[in-house]
């Protein structure tokens, strides 16, 4: 039996309590660790639950109103003066007076996640600065870089950044080195461990100047199996008002097909693909996400638009789905991957960040070539042409099963906790 120290206090940092992938992660910690019996507090920039163990910014109308206008301000002159390629953080101020809260100086252990949208620099180096053991779980590279939250094929970062490809930068001493710097001056890595959800993540977190010498464990991001199952396809079709004898793709991305970090162009191209094998329109889509039209998919394939669900909703949309394509350019390991495989759905992606660590290529799953389309379309065709698909759900849910539960991650993170605090 897994026992807990029931007087263990841990205070957690996330932008959000829902919404993206991260956000979602950090709450299921949250909120799988109260389940364990631990003194768990959640604390966000902008609270979405009613939940009394989450604590939310309420800030005057003045602080609300710079808060949200100043940085959008420097985001402005940011994409003026750089127009940088994907997401890229300075790490904004939001939130200096969040950090004296009586739940962090009553906490054993601070946990800190997906924060570059809400604690700066200066607060960051504040909690590591607290003599408290710090645990930060990466979702993606923000915290080692000089701003950018996936480097591609930049290695800037293993040396201390500057010249970023991302910002179209030639000057060693741009802004992103000036924020790489920053980190450095500020931040007593003493107390820190980091945590990375998969393998792929740890090693480049491994690289990285910034954490050199500094502890890396992997803990997978885990799933909440009660909700996230196996579910009667054609049910939850009807519930969900989806045709029936239709092959369906789902497709996930806040930004829908636009979203180019997520691939929505390569699977767009990979779909003018598939559609020569299957001409007689049993192919239809599914798109979770942000309504768009298109030049041309549209008179091809029967384009379903969904908004985001709760959990109940996606579970059963993932059940009423044939496969989930994730053409990620770069990615750690999503969440929506991940809970697709619980729900039985395999996936389809290309072979880069922690893809591989999950998807075993025609077991449960496909691995395309990296940002090859045809490689793509072929992975979406072998599973929806496969006559043994229901072996390979199967496999889906036992992998899920077999290390990427939300108690499973849970349990690591508690243990992990302890052996800190034993430490100290």
């Amino acid at each position: 039996m897994f026992m807990v120290d029931i007087n263990l206090k841990v205070v957690h940092f996330n932008t959000f309590d829902g919404g993206g992938g991260a956000a979602k992660a950090s709450y299921s910690l949250h909120k799988t660790l109260l389940a364990l019996d631990v003194k768990s507090s959640l604390v966000v920039h902008r609270k979405s639950f009613e939940n009394n163990t989450i604590i939310g910014l309420s800030p005057s109308k003045y602080k609300l109103f710079r808060q949200r206008i100043v940085p959008r301000i420097l985001s402005v002159i940011i994409n003026l003066l750089y127009r940088p390629i994907e997401m890229w953080s300075l790490g904004f101020e939001l939130a200096n007076k969040v950090i004296d809260h009586q739940k962090v100086a009553d906490a054993d252990v601070i946990s800190l996640s997906w924060v570059s949208w809400f604690l700066g620099l200066r607060s960051i180096g504040k909690l590591l600065d607290l003599g408290k053991p710090v645990v930060w779980t990466l979702y993606d590279m923000w915290s080692f870089t000089g701003g950018c939250h996936y480097s591609g094929e930049c290695t800037g970062y293993e040396q201390g950044c500057g010249q970023c490809p991302q910002l179209r930068s030639g000057n060693a001493n741009d802004i992103s080195s000036w924020v790489w710097k920053s980190k450095k001056k500020l931040w007593n890595t003493k107390a820190l461990t980091l945590v990375c959800p998969s393998h792929w993540l740890a090693r480049s977190t491994q690289k990285s100047a910034l954490f050199s010498g500094v502890r890396v464990e992997v803990i997978p991001s885990g799933v909440d199996v009660s909700l996230y199952r196996p579910m009667e396809r054609q049910h939850c079709r009807e519930l969900l008002d989806l045709p029936m004898e239709r092959k369906l793709i789902l497709f996930v991305a806040s930004k829908g097909f636009a979203n180019k970090r997520k691939g929505g162009d390569l699977l767009e191209k990979a779909l003018y693909r598939l559609s020569e094998k299957y001409a007689d329109s049993s192919v239809e889509l599914v798109l979770l996400g942000q309504r768009q039209s298109f030049t041309g998919l549209e008179k091809i394939y029967n384009i379903h638009f969904r908004s985001f669900y709760d959990d109940e909703s996606l579970a059963a949309l993932y059940s009423a789905c044939d496969v989930l394509v994730a053409p990620s350019r770069a990615d750690n390991l999503p969440l929506t991957v991940l809970e697709a495989m619980a729900c039985g759905t395999p996936s389809v992606a290309f072979d880069i960040g922690g893809m591989s660590e999950v998807i075993e290529d025609k077991k449960n799953g496909c691995l395309a070539k990296p940002f090859d389309c045809d490689s793509l379309a072929e992975g979406i065709y072998y599973i929806l042409s496969n006559t043994d698909v229901e072996s390979m759900s199967k496999r889906a849910v036992e992998k899920i099963h077999s290390g990427y539960t939300a108690e499973q991650e849970a349990k690591q993170y508690v243990s992990l906790y302890e052996e800190l605090l034993a430490g100290v």
